[in-house]
């Protein structure tokens, strides 16, 4: 990945479904080296937001662009980490993570694939099959073979909403530590407030039908809980339950643009 700052530009997004409009005007940027979490009300259009950003979709108005060239189609700059990890049974857990390198004939794939896996906490298990592993353990090799390719940006969409409470904070925390070697610039959608202002850099909100963004918020927790702050202690902060309530506030609240 270049050391140059990379960006993903969306401006002015107008998105319909048939005759129902999901997105209103929805401006977002996301830089190398930034985390962004997309929180709302389920069916606010987070998941439209970052198909749009991946080249999944077009949008019926405004752009959407990288270093300010249009995406009109998925790219390698940009790995997609979907809640179905869409893994291959039938692969060992190595040949799951190194596939993409695979179908670019890259002859070190396999030394490749085993340094991602100890990358993100799985050291030793290259040759582990995947009714072996654990949902969480599963998410990590998810995660491994989307880091394989050394995207610029990684696009997440709720991840990790199928875990169960502990194993979804420890995975928060290990995304965290992988994220803060790399620096990817990261679009990452939930509907849980907690873990949005947990990961953030920057909370946008999205409220309204269709949707609009309510707020934008930046926060640092990310920062204290990777300087060794226990999640439970920053998750108990007053200012992180104020930013809590504030975000329910908005999510709440009848929206201005809902008619």
């Amino acid at each position: 990945m270049s050391d140059a700052a990379r960006h993903i530009r969306l401006r002015d997004i107008h998105l319909r479904y048939g005759t129902t409009p999901i997105l209103d005007g929805v401006s977002l940027d996301i830089a190398s080296g930034e985390f962004i979490v997309v929180v709302g009300a389920s069916g606010s259009g987070k998941t439209s937001l970052l198909r749009l950003a991946a080249g999944f979709l077009k949008a019926d108005r405004g752009t959407v662009a990288i270093d300010d060239a249009p995406i009109t189609a998925p790219g390698a700059e940009r790995a997609v980490v979907f809640q179905d990890d869409a893994l291959f049974p039938w692969l060992t857990v190595r040949d799951n993570v190194a596939f993409p390198l695979k179908l670019r004939g890259d002859r070190a794939r396999k030394a490749k694939a085993d340094a991602q896996l100890q990358a993100v906490g799985l050291e030793g298990f290259g040759d582990r099959r995947l009714w072996e592993l654990s949902g969480g353990q599963r998410q990590r090799v998810g995660l491994a073979r989307a880091l394989i390719t050394q995207p610029a940006f990684l696009l997440m969409d709720e991840p990790f909403a199928a875990l169960d409470a502990l194993t979804r904070a420890q995975m928060q925390v290990a995304l965290l530590e992988v994220w803060s070697r790399h620096r990817q610039g990261v679009l990452f959608i939930t509907h849980d407030i907690d873990e949005a202002l947990l990961l953030a850099t920057r909370v946008v909100v999205l409220a309204g039908r269709p949707a609009k963004v309510a707020q934008t918020i930046d926060t640092g927790f990310a920062r204290r809980v990777l300087e060794g702050e226990k999640v439970r202690t920053v998750r108990h902060d007053p200012a992180f339950q104020s930013l809590r309530e504030q975000i329910l506030d908005s999510l709440f609240e009848p929206a201005a643009n809902t008619p």
